[in-house]
């Protein structure tokens, strides 16, 4: 029997705050945590206590990570959108895991939001 795992790039596990902008009649950002990614996909832990917030698989969803900044290199921000493909109700932490698939990556020297400032 195969692996279920189609992944093609590998994954890093990293735990970094972000922002997340949530799809609907009114868009909302809301912060969440990336818990890992990879070059064509992350996974982000976000927590609400209403299941109907939950994204659904189809939507896309924008997530705006800070980086760290370097003697070399100022503050960054690395902006991805994605398709939600998997989504997951944890119960007990009333948490919600959502699998993107990235569409597009790209590093700003501007956040996109100001919650995002200092976030690292």
């Amino acid at each position: 029997m195969g692996s279920m795992d189609n992944r093609s790039h590998e994954r890093l596990g990293v735990r970094i705050r972000c922002m997340i902008q949530l799809p609907g009649p009114i868009p909302r950002t809301e912060k969440a945590f990336t818990v890992n990614m990879s070059r064509g996909g992350m996974l982000l832990r976000w927590v609400t206590t209403l299941k109907s917030e939950i994204p659904k698989i189809g939507d896309v969803i924008q997530a705006e990570i800070p980086l760290r900044e370097t003697p070399h290199f100022e503050q960054r921000y690395l902006r991805c959108a994605g398709e939600v493909v998997r989504v997951s109700w944890e119960e007990e932490t009333g948490g919600v895991l959502m699998a993107l698939r990235l569409h597009t990556m790209r590093l700003q020297a501007q956040p996109l939001h100001r919650e995002a400032v200092g976030a690292v």
